[in-house]
């Protein structure tokens, strides 16, 4: 029910904090993406009570992993930059690597936490990693092209989605 909030006045009727919709206009945060750009201490900055702080928090990282685990590892500025390469699920935090922290544009300090973020997600999600896909299952899918660019070549990436399309048929 939360995914489908498209505007924050959305997201806070279904959270019964409407009292914050002129407030949360005010310092910009009208769409749910500004929303999930917000940190607690923009939310601490407004004035938004400590219990409805929380919550709010807690529901944005139930609508999003890549929120709650930005959150955690205290990078949530990194949020969109992150979204725009694909990092939208479990499996994709879970396969960077150290290696990848030019490419996602994170400082060696911002890197730490973000492998340290990463091993507690990974010990979270032990059960799961025994049912992760082989690495030709990603060419399955288009959007899965600007990860595996972030692990490979640009060229290793056609190379890798090609293969996908043939499997399936497509050239």
């Amino acid at each position: 029910m939360l995914r489908a909030c498209r505007t924050v006045a959305d997201f806070l009727g279904l959270c019964g904090m409407l009292e914050y919709e002129e407030l949360f206009r005010a310092n910009h945060l009208e769409t749910m993406e500004d929303l999930l750009n917000a940190t607690e201490a923009d939310f601490r900055r407004m004035k938004v009570k400590f219990g409805h702080r929380k919550k709010i928090l807690e529901l944005l990282c139930m609508m999003d992993v890549l929120y709650s685990f930005l959150q955690k590892a205290e990078l949530i500025s990194h949020y969109r930059a992150m979204k725009e390469l694909g990092f939208d699920n479990v499996w994709c935090l879970l396969g960077i690597e150290e290696g990848c922290r030019e490419k996602l544009g994170f400082t060696e300090e911002e890197m730490k936490k973000v492998m340290e973020a990463r091993a507690k997600l990974e010990e979270a999600k032990m059960g799961e990693l025994e049912k992760l896909p082989e690495l030709a299952d990603l060419s399955d899918n288009t959007d899965s092209k600007p990860i595996l660019c972030l692990l490979f070549s640009e060229e290793k990436a056609e190379q890798l989605m090609d293969v996908g399309e043939a499997e399936r048929g497509e050239h």
